[in-house]
């Protein structure tokens, strides 16, 4: 609306630094009470940040000074006509400035006519040209710029309420709301990453976590370690949402913005106002939490709350799902697991490191400018990419500050970096560390940075707990911080850049003094320490790994002012001068690979120690003298080969492990053994000399027990035998067993040796009595042979089985019970010649295995096998009779995620059948980013001079795929079979951003001097491989509706002699021994069914990028004299 009094226009603005999104233009007394109500209130609802004077004009401004500013800070401007407009000279001046704007800085122009014909505002006639009747006494010059700006105005594209297209009043502001939304909305999309490398398939990951179209209220956490990614897909994530959305407001870094003065008082100003578009005061943050909640609940939005890290935050934005609309989206960013469980988040995303080819990209783009590192640069690059851990702040961080620069530059930049870590990470990844609340936290993390990664979580527990740590919830902390993991092996892991954080800490404590520090890791550091004796009582842990063979010389007395030494590692000191009673009274750790003497000196204070480990000793004995070790929990003495006897047990009554593996002079262990109510652990493998075990330990209660290649078994009579294994398998908490004579889990475990060591018929017996072992999870049973009576047994009494191993055995078919294990995962039915039929199988079976199974005839349920991952009937004739086209069409392939499945056979299924006989494929490159996963044969490699499947040496290149941007050469990885090489180079080639008209080459290359070779009707024939003939890719408009799965099949050349083509297979004749035609399955990644009607859709969706093959024998495929025609390259695709 215009002022009542006239105001001179400032010179216009070209700045795009918005102040509002739209600036109303009205006469008041026309339209205030009515249509512009209902307008601004709409604009209002929908977030749109709208000038209208009377809201913005404060009492006392200067009227004339304050509108040209807000026309000039508005994106749009909506002008509304209606009959006294023109009557109203500030109207006509906000008019002539308003397209002023229009023409500067590109304003967007909206004009809504209201009652009034757009021609007479054009030609102002009617109510308008009496308007200008009454300005007929003002300056020319001015009628005419007011005359212009009408002109113009009405020109342009709007609303006309007068018209029957427009319609009425309510369904044109819902229009104008649209068209606004839709301007307003195109300039907030967030700058996300200057090379997102790797974020679209992170997008992807979180679809399922967002549930976009549910109409629930949901809050989704995205976690990681400080510069994995977080910020940048929340940023991605919101442009995406945002269009979907009313409103929506992204919170950046709300760590630090909260705390400045008032921090979150003005975060939630922020949010409202990002939402509402009004500045709206709060004053303090519990109002602010009335208000979010009072304005926020009926409406759908998307907010991202990035970088939290405490609870008072979320309080005061987000604390509960009912604050906002149905559908919304509340992301929240944190490296604080905990804190995203507090808030009861629907889902939390943790965001995975990059690999080897994206972290090579991302820094290459940095480092390069290009996505692959120069040629002389590529061994740095890796060196680096290895640095970094797929951490995308690093590699961005070293990618800029590398570029441009010399190797030697480089070479000098990575000696630093392992001693040095670059101050721009280390100053994002100390976030982390500093946010621990309690120094005992911190104090925890860098005990494990330096001493326990790898370590056994429970281990370190112990040793924490020794040192006065509460241990359990001080790594917990750190887990839910995003600064510690723990692996599938129970081991403390830790990122290689937060380790070095942690060091460089400790460093900073005293950087040109290390016997200052609490910590000494770095070897130049601790001999220093050491030889010069300039250790203090500040040194907490110490670190020395030398080489087996060194000539080091090191003195007791460097370590005597040592006092608060609570971890010490000394491995390969074979001279140690001096007397031992300057060791420190608190060591709680004492690890000493290659302890040099044969007995622990007395004079050590062992008082406190929680762990021992002195592998690769020179011990004879432990103690010569009796030591009560009250707090000793684990105690190694593997491969001691001098070792000859345990200690007294009583000394040691908390003991929970004990690894004696390859003491091979150990003959005794001590009758105490079975005293040891903790112990859970034994390890005496290799133990050769160990003639008996006490009969006491059986009273134990081992959780993990090895024996393997154990004389006590090994040149035991039966009686012997039968009483250690009848013990052993009412042992109701063991979960790992080794009686093996080799390396490995359960490798040939208790049944198999038990099998090989008595009869046959007494396998139903022993089998009974495994039944008490409910905790076993891998069960091996090859080659014993097996009855069907024997193997009636109930296998659901083994509860917690996972592999079962049934190769070379006589039943003729499984007992129903297989489908009651509800782990089972792998099952192998190998060589079981009288196998006739298989049951249906567990639904968590992934790999079944059933080769040369000659007798196998019979499927209980075809269909269910689709199921299986790996699926492999190798030599399986007799059940080439089954129905396998009808059980793959109707959904063997939607399983398929990564594996193989073998089946019988000599002919290409018919729903394969989408030939294309010419040199090459044509395909919008835009369509795929892997094509081919697979290329093999049925032959043996030879090299010219060698003899027939000599294995001296491989091709130093095979295939190569190219593209506009790389070149990729794989060399072959076998001597035979097949060849799976180009999983690999698909990596690089989904990262080559393949355009429309770009042509990818795929090209097999061999040296000259490598044949294949195989016998056929028993003459030995060879087949060259001296060059290539490349497939070519290109753009076809005419086959854009092809699914991603693109099959290619090679065949033979005419005569005895066909040379190497790409594409796929090339097929050998029939050959004497068994070989496989192999078909490639491959989905490429980002891409999905273009229809509901393309074939893909009938096999169902797989997982993007993820490899399935299939294979059939090929006993009976045409030999190259059948050939009647010259080779040729088919594309086999599913048929609809």
């Amino acid at each position: 609306m215009a002022s009542r009094r006239a105001f001179s226009s400032p010179s216009s603005s070209s700045s795009h630094q918005w102040s509002y999104d739209v600036f109303l233009s009205f006469r008041g007394e026309d339209t205030r009470k009515n249509f512009i109500n209902h307008l601004y209130f709409a604009f209002r609802d929908a977030g749109i940040n709208t000038f209208i004077d009377d809201d913005e004009l404060r009492r006392g401004e200067n009227i004339a000074t304050e509108l040209p500013k807000a026309i000039q800070g508005s994106k749009i401007s909506v002008i509304v006509f209606s009959k006294n407009y023109a009557a109203s000279r500030w109207c006509l001046d906000e008019l002539v400035e308003i397209m002023k704007c229009r023409q500067t800085v590109g304003q967007l122009v909206l004009p809504i006519f209201l009652n009034v014909d757009p021609s007479e505002v054009r030609k102002q006639t009617g109510s308008f040209g009496a308007a200008f009747a009454r300005h007929e006494k003002r300056p020319m010059a001015e009628v005419l710029r007011w005359k212009a700006a009408l002109t113009e105005a009405a020109n342009l594209s709007g609303w006309d309420l007068t018209s029957a297209k427009d319609g009425y009043e309510a369904e044109v502001i819902k229009k104008i709301v649209g068209k606004i939304l839709e301007q307003v909305n195109n300039h907030l999309f967030l700058d996300v990453a200057k090379y997102p490398v790797g974020l679209s398939s992170r997008v992807k990951d979180m679809n399922s976590d967002l549930c976009i179209g549910s109409n629930d209220v949901r809050i989704i956490g995205i976690c990681g370690i400080g510069g994995i990614g977080k910020t940048t897909l929340a940023k991605a994530i919101f442009n995406k949402l945002f269009q979907s959305f009313k409103c929506g407001s992204f919170l950046a870094d709300v760590r630090e913005n909260s705390k400045k003065s008032n921090g979150l008082v003005h975060l939630q100003e922020q949010l409202l106002y990002g939402i509402l578009k009004n500045k709206i005061e709060v004053g303090n943050t519990h109002y602010g939490v009335n208000v979010i909640e009072e304005r926020l609940h009926n409406k759908k939005v998307v907010i991202v709350l990035d970088d939290v890290d405490n609870s008072e935050q979320l309080d005061a934005l987000a604390r509960k799902h009912d604050w906002f609309g149905l559908g919304s989206r509340i992301i929240i960013t944190s490296r604080d697991e905990h804190l995203l469980k507090e808030i009861k988040a629907d889902s939390i995303y943790f965001i995975n490191k990059l690999d080897d080819d994206e972290s090579l990209e991302l820094f290459s783009r940095h480092a390069f400018g290009e996505s692959n590192p120069k040629e002389d640069y590529v061994k740095l690059s890796k060196q680096v990419i290895g640095y970094c851990g797929g951490l995308p702040l690093a590699l961005t961080v070293l990618g800029s500050f590398l570029i441009g620069r010399s190797i030697p530059e480089w070479k000098s930049a990575l000696d630093r970096l392992e001693k040095f870590p670059h101050k721009n990470i280390q100053k994002k990844l100390r976030i982390s560390f500093d946010a621990l609340e309690s120094d005992e936290d911190k104090e925890i993390f860098l005990d494990i940075a330096f001493f326990l990664i790898g370590a056994d979580k429970d281990n370190a527990v112990k040793i924490l707990d020794g040192c006065g740590f509460s241990a359990e919830i001080g790594i917990s902390v750190l887990i839910h911080k995003c600064l510690l993991t723990v692996n599938e092996y129970n081991q403390l892991a830790m990122h290689d850049l937060l380790r070095d954080m942690g060091r460089e800490i400790v460093r900073e404590e005293s950087p040109q003094e290390p016997g200052k520090r609490s910590r000494l890791w770095f070897h130049d550091d601790v001999l220093d320490v050491l030889k010069n004796q300039t250790g203090t009582e500040k040194i907490e842990g110490l670190i020395l790994n030398l080489p087996t063979s060194n000539e080091v010389h090191l003195s007791t007395e460097a370590f005597k002012k040592m006092h608060k030494l609570r971890l010490l590692q000394l491995n390969n000191v074979h001279v140690m001068t001096g007397r031992y009673h300057h060791f420190p009274k608190k060591l709680r750790r004492l690890c000493w690979h290659g302890f040099p003497l044969e007995s622990i000196p007395n004079s050590i204070h062992v008082d406190n120690l929680v762990g021992i480990d002195m592998q690769y000793s020179k011990l004879r004995q432990v103690w010569r003298e009796t030591k009560f070790l009250g707090k000793l929990k684990f105690l190694d003495l593997s491969h001691s080969h001098c070792l000859i006897k345990t200690p007294d047990f009583i000394q040691l009554p908390n003991l929970e492990k004990l690894i004696l593996e390859d003491c091979i002079s150990l003959v005794e262990i001590h009758a105490s053994i079975g005293d040891l109510d903790q112990l859970v652990l034994l390890n005496l493998r290799n133990c050769k000399r160990l003639r008996s075990l006490p009969r006491s330990m059986w009273r134990l209660k081992f959780e993990s027990l090895d024996l393997s290649n154990c004389s006590v078994l090994k040149d035991a009579d039966e009686t012997t035998i039968r009483r250690v294994l009848s013990s052993v398998v009412h042992l109701k908490n063991l979960n790992y067993l080794s009686l093996c004579s080799w390396e490995g889990l359960f490798s040939r475990s208790l049944v198999s040796i038990l099998w090989s060591l008595i009869s046959p018929k007494q396998s139903s017996l022993l089998l009974a009595e495994l039944q008490c072992l409910s905790s076993l999870r891998e069960l091996y049973l090859a080659n014993c042979n097996l009855s069907d009576e024997d193997i009636s047994m109930d296998l659901g009494s083994l509860p917690s089985l996972e592999v079962l191993d049934l190769e070379g055995n006589k039943f003729h078919s499984l007992p129903a019970s297989i489908n009651n294990l509800p782990r089972l995962s792998i099952l192998i039915l190998d060589n079981c010649e009288k196998l006739q039929s298989l049951p249906e199988q567990p639904t968590n079976v992934t790999t079944l295995t059933a080769r040369n199974c000659s007798s196998l005839e019979s499927l209980s349920n075809p269909s269910v096998f689709k199921f299986i991952p790996s699926l492999y009937l190798n030599d399986c004739h007799k059940v080439f009779k089954l129905p396998f086209s009808e059980m793959s069409q109707d959904g063997l392939l939607q399983a398929c995620f990564e594996d193989e499945l073998y089946f019988p056979g000599n002919k290409i299924p018919q729903w394969f059948t989408y030939p294309c006989t010419k040199s090459g494929i044509h395909i919008d490159a835009r369509r795929v980013s892997r094509f081919i996963t697979k290329i093999g044969y049925s032959a043996s490699f030879r090299h010219a001079s060698d003899g027939i499947n000599s294995h001296s040496r491989y091709p130093q290149r095979a295939f190569s795929i190219k593209t506009k941007s790389v070149t990729l050469d794989c060399a072959i990885s076998s001597d035979h079979e097949s060849i799976n090489h180009s999983f690999y180079c698909n990596k690089y080639v989904a990262h080559t951003n393949l355009e429309s008209g770009d042509q990818v080459e795929v090209g097999a290359q061999f040296d000259d001097d490598i044949r294949v070779e195989c016998v056929d009707e028993g003459k030995l024939i060879s087949y060259d491989f001296s060059y290539s003939s490349p497939l070519s890719l290109s753009p076809s408009d005419e086959l854009l509706q092809l699914p991603p799965n693109i099959y290619v099949l090679q065949q033979p050349l005419e005569g005895r002699r066909h040379q190497g083509y790409s594409g796929g297979l090339t097929e050998s004749p029939p050959l004497t021994h068994s070989r496989s035609l192999s078909l490639s399955l491959s989905e490429p990644e980002s891409t999905r069914p273009y229809s509901e009607t393309t074939p893909l859709t009938k096999y169902g969706s797989r997982r993007p990028g993820r490899r399935s093959r299939v294979f059939f024998d090929s006993d009976d495929l045409p030999s190259a004299a059948d050939a009647k025609a010259p080779p040729s390259v088919d594309v086999l695709l599913p048929s609809a």
